[in-house]
C-alpha cells in the first residue's frame, strides 16, 4: 500500500466503517482533513492505517482522547506495521497497559530538575556537546503501548526560570528546552561557571 487515496465510499468499503462515522472522526481530530472537499475530497493510507488502528482500539473501550493520543504519538510507518498485525492476527489490546501509559505522570516544566542540581562538567564546552540520538522503537506485538512514548503536552507560551548565580537567571521557552534540552542544559552550565569565575 503505497500513496494510494480513496475516495470516502472507497474508504467506507476498504475500513467498513461508515462514512459518518469517519466524518465524525475528522471532527475530532483523530484522523486529519481529507485533500479537497465534498465529493471530490481525497482520502490517504494514513487515514486508512488510522481507521484501521481506531476500529481495533475501540473493542477495548478505549476512550476517543486516549486513541488520539495514541495515534499521534506514532509515525505512518508505525501505524502502517501495527496494521499488518492486526490485519494477520486477532489481537486483544492490552487496555492495562494502555490506561497505565495514559496515567502516566508526563514531565511539566515545573517537575525538571533544578539547575543546580544537574552535574557539573569540568571544562566543558557546549560546542562539545553531542545532540541526543533519537532511536524510533518498533512496535511489538501485544506490548506496543508499553514501549510508545507520550508526547509532551508543552504550552509554547510558558517558560522555566534557570539562575545562573545570585541575581541573574536564564529564561528558556520550555518547548525549545524540549526540544534541545542536553545542549541548552550544557550552555547553562557553562554559564555558570563563566558566573562564578568572573563574577
Amino acid at each position: 500500500m503505497g500513496n494510494e487515496t480513496y475516495t470516502i465510499t472507497e474508504l467506507e468499503n476498504k475500513t467498513g466503517i461508515s462514512r459518518r462515522t469517519i466524518h465524525y472522526y475528522n471532527k475530532q481530530k483523530l484522523i486529519p482533513p481529507p485533500e479537497g472537499k465534498g465529493g471530490s475530497a481525497k482520502y490517504g493510507t494514513e487515514h486508512y492505517y488510522r481507521l484501521m488502528l481506531i476500529k481495533h482500539m475501540q473493542k477495548s473501550h478505549l476512550k476517543l482522547s486516549g486513541i488520539r493520543e495514541a495515534l499521534d504519538a506514532m509515525s505512518t510507518g508505525e501505524m502502517k506495521e501495527l496494521t499488518k498485525v492486526i490485519d494477520n492476527i486477532s489481537m486483544d489490546w492490552d487496555s492495562d497497559s494502555l490506561g497505565n501509559w495514559m496515567m502516566m505522570n508526563v514531565p511539566t516544566a515545573e517537575s525538571m530538575p533544578d539547575v543546580d542540581e544537574m552535574r557539573e562538567p569540568a571544562n566543558m564546552s557546549f560546542l562539545d556537546v553531542p545532540r541526543k540520538s533519537r532511536k524510533k522503537q518498533k512496535p511489538a506485538n501485544k506490548s506496543f503501548f508499553r514501549n510508545l512514548k507520550r508526547k509532551h503536552s508543552i504550552d509554547e507560551s510558558s517558560w522555566g526560570r534557570y539562575s545562573i548565580v545570585d541575581g541573574i537567571e536564564v529564561h528558556i521557552r520550555n518547548d525549545l528546552m524540549n526540544e534541545h534540552e542536553s545542549i541548552i542544559k550544557s550552555w547553562i552550565d557553562y554559564l555558570k561557571n563563566l558566573a562564578t569565575k568572573y563574577l
